[in-house]
């Protein structure tokens, strides 16, 4: 990570042998971005086609979207992309995606989210995955919800 892109980020939490997680917001995506979207291409890939990069940066920059960068001396880890959901009787981040070079090092990760989520008045963490990535979920301590099915709209009903 170049030290443009820590210009204007928050330290979250230091977690394992000098990793640390940053938040990068509207004001430091424009620097952070050559960084961040390798990481961002690389889950939108494999989503269903609702987002794609440049809606990521500009959800990012408008501030409607954050990422959470995990990296050991300017070396990133992971990315998490998040937003926060405000539902009548709680607040929750939701995990919108999140890549890395090893999915396993999320396991780590986990606890600065929830630090983060805290901090900023969420009750939970919330997200949509894959049956794929059912056993990472259940290993981060993510319990299984009802399921979320989705289905074009095919039909005028007017």
């Amino acid at each position: 990570m170049s030290t443009t892109t820590q210009a204007g980020t928050s330290s979250v939490k230091t977690l394992y042998e000098g990793a640390e997680c940053f938040q990068v917001a509207g004001d430091t995506i424009a620097s952070a971005w050559p960084d961040l979207e390798p990481f961002v291409f690389k889950w939108v890939t494999v989503s269903d086609g609702k987002l794609q990069p440049q809606d990521v940066f500009k959800l990012i920059s408008e501030g409607l979207m954050t990422a959470l960068v995990i990296h050991t001396e300017g070396e990133i880890h992971i990315v998490a992309l998040t937003e926060f959901v405000q539902y009548p009787q709680a607040k929750t981040l939701r995990l919108v995606g999140f890549a890395g070079k090893n999915p396993l090092l999320t396991l780590k990760f986990m606890p600065a989210v929830e630090d983060w989520a805290r901090a900023n008045g969420c009750d939970e963490l919330e997200t949509f995955t894959t049956h794929r990535a059912k056993a990472l979920m259940e290993r981060m301590g993510f319990e299984d919800a009802p399921f979320v099915y989705m289905r074009k709209c095919l039909f005028n009903l007017h």
